[in-house]
């Protein structure tokens, strides 16, 4: 992640990419988003682009802490289908 960070800072938004980086390790699972100007937040639901706002609300009023994977297929549905403005 430092890498990303690192090169997006030196660059000042001029390589227009933003970046959700999950993975997990001894501890858990992490998300962070990194933003084109380089700066990153380690949050535990993450949204970025056209549709994050809205995404940002479902995940808001329906994320829990003890939810388990199977739980979020029906929320990520929703998502793509509904706030997605290129959706199939």
């Amino acid at each position: 992640m430092t890498m990303f960070k690192q090169m997006l800072f030196r660059y000042q938004g001029h390589i227009g990419a933003a970046l959700v980086l999950g993975g997990v390790d001894v501890t858990g699972p992490h998300l962070f988003t990194i933003a084109p100007h380089g700066s990153t937040d380690k949050l535990p639901y993450v949204t970025m682009g056209s549709g994050s706002l809205a995404a940002m609300a479902v995940f808001e009023s329906q994320w829990r802490k003890d939810m388990e994977v199977r739980s979020l297929h029906p929320r990520i549905f929703y998502l793509f289908t509904r706030l997605t403005p290129y959706h199939a």
